[in-house]
């Protein structure tokens, strides 16, 4: 009983405002809960990974990001800013509803290629166990499959 109700307080809770960030000036915090992706030099702070290059422009590419993740569970588009390129999504886990954050900002790149800058991180809690990296890398893989079908 005490379970559900936890768990009927934690859904209601607000994720608050992801404002947009500025990836340059990206600063990130010492908690292990978060995980990076640029393209090369375009974050100050240091990644994770590197951005993949995407053979699109960054308009294509922009639209592809906005429809594959608009098909993931549990994850509502927060903001979004189309002059940079900026998304900003909310991702709610299943059991407990807690929400993470995700920015995303699609990077031109030479050759009418771009790249995406993606940091993804916990609301709430010091560790994700790796939840953050395992959402960016499956966001990847989805926004690729959207680029090959259209």
């Amino acid at each position: 009983m005490a379970f559900g109700l936890i768990s009927a307080l934690l859904s209601g809770c607000s994720a608050g405002t992801g404002a947009i960030i500025d990836f340059a000036s990206l600063e990130r915090p010492d908690s292990p809960n978060n995980f990076l992706v640029c393209p090369d030099g375009f974050c100050r702070a240091a990644v994770d990974m590197p951005s993949p290059a995407f053979a699109a422009s960054p308009d294509v590419l922009f639209a592809a990001t906005k429809r594959a993740l608009g098909r993931q569970e549990r994850t509502a588009l927060e903001l979004e800013d189309q002059p940079r390129r900026q998304l900003v999504y909310v991702q709610r886990s299943a059991l407990m509803r807690f929400p993470d954050r995700v920015w995303i900002e699609i990077v031109p790149l030479p050759g009418n290629r771009s790249g995406l800058a993606v940091f993804s991180r916990s609301i709430y809690g010091y560790s994700d166990l790796g939840v953050n990296k395992g959402r960016v890398l499956a966001w990847l893989d989805a926004i690729g499959a959207e680029l090959a079908a259209r």
